[in-house]
């Protein structure tokens, strides 16, 4: 069996797959040293994100803080989010002859800040057909079960899309899932991503998953890539 087929079965079988080394840390390294500038309003090419969900001082500093399609802001970030292996990836995982960037987020979770209820995807991004998406998820760091890191349900993807939810963020009871969203949740084996810098997880984009409080004493930063069909 081929590197890529035992990655495929395991993404068929969990939802979820990491692959190892696939971005040069020194380009993660040059995000993670102006992810707060680029929080505070500083933009490389000078274009303003598309979304902008924390705002110093209007926003919670507990929230996690997210701006949306940075892409379009940072040069550096973009080199990532269009990086030509990301998108072959994904489309292979996917069964996809092509694939095209949905949406990216710059995601910072500071010290005991969080956190992500779980959620699917693809109830998000439901304006494009023919719709369904597959997401990348980079840290610039290791990620650490006590970091606010992903947690997904293993199997989860085999489930019906649900519908969106009434509070993404700072949910204390962040792992409640309405037995209307999904049943037999309590079923499913949880996994947490630990993952160094370079290394990319890809989920199915009905991949039940979410994320707690930040417990260390730095912050978890991370680039999140949606990708959808190439014919969309």
């Amino acid at each position: 069996m081929s590197y890529f087929s035992n990655k495929l079965n395991i993404f068929n079988k969990h939802g979820f797959v990491e692959f190892e080394n696939v971005i040069e840390t020194r380009h993660l390294s040059k995000i993670k040293q102006k992810y707060k500038k680029i929080f505070n309003g500083y933009y490389s090419t000078g274009v303003v994100p598309d979304k902008i969900k924390w705002v110093k001082g209007r926003d919670s500093d507990k929230s996690p803080r997210s701006l949306c399609n940075v892409w379009k802001s940072d040069y550096d970030i973009a080199r990532i989010v269009l990086l030509k292996k990301l998108g072959e990836i994904a489309a292979k995982l996917s069964g996809w002859n092509s694939c095209k960037v949905n949406q990216d987020s710059l995601i910072w979770v500071p010290p005991k800040c969080g956190t992500i209820s779980f959620h699917q995807d693809n109830p998000y991004q439901d304006w494009h057909t023919p719709g369904g998406v597959i997401t990348a998820w980079i840290p610039l760091d290791i990620t650490r079960k006590d970091g606010a890191t992903l947690e997904y349900l293993v199997g989860s993807h085999k489930t019906k899309i649900s519908k969106r939810l009434k509070k993404f963020y700072s949910n204390k009871n962040y792992r409640f899932i309405s037995n209307k969203l999904l049943k037999d949740k309590n079923s499913y084996k949880r996994h947490f991503v630990e993952i160094k810098p370079g290394s990319v997880i890809f989920h199915h984009g009905n991949t039940w998953h979410g994320s707690g409080y930040n417990k260390t004493k730095t912050d978890r930063v991370t680039i999140s890539i949606h990708f959808m069909n190439g014919n969309s």
